[in-house]
């Protein structure tokens, strides 16, 4: 999981060097086309990121892991299937389920470092933080709250 760790923590990567824990330079791994290497001319290094139907796919790899089960990327059947213009569609993402995208991607985080040391800046890597401290990363589990 090494490429999800760095993509998923926005993680910098030498453009000359293996990415830690594989084999691969980040244009190898760019040059299949699922995966693209974000650099700016003139630097030495960069990020990389895919579509999320990519990281859907690699969550899915990872045993004894339900994060984004619920994500449905064969949905064609609903999409050619004609609706009235004042119906949501059977299945849509609404923003009430925002909180469950969160959720599910917090664990899918958790599974991806499962037991390594992570530092906070990577495992939320757009949030500001005033310290940039670590911590070893367990398995979290979704579970919704009730009354």
């Amino acid at each position: 999981m090494p490429i999800l760790q760095v993509i998923l923590g926005n993680i910098s990567v030498s453009k000359y060097e293996q990415i830690p824990g594989t084999e691969w330079q980040p244009d190898q791994v760019a040059e299949m086309g699922l995966v693209r290497f974000n650099i700016e001319p003139e630097q030495l290094s960069g990020t990389l990121t895919c579509p999320y139907i990519w990281i859907w796919m690699m969550a899915r790899a990872i045993k004894d892991n339900d994060a984004l089960i619920n994500w449905r990327f064969d949905d064609y059947p609903e999409l050619l299937h004609h609706h009235k213009k004042d119906q949501i569609p059977q299945g849509a993402q609404t923003w009430q389920n925002f909180e469950q995208f969160v959720g599910d991607f917090r664990v899918l985080k958790s599974r991806v470092w499962s037991n390594q040391p992570v530092s906070i800046c990577e495992m939320h890597p757009h949030a500001h933080f005033s310290a940039n401290m670590s911590f070893v990363s367990g398995h979290l589990k979704l579970i919704c709250a009730s009354s």
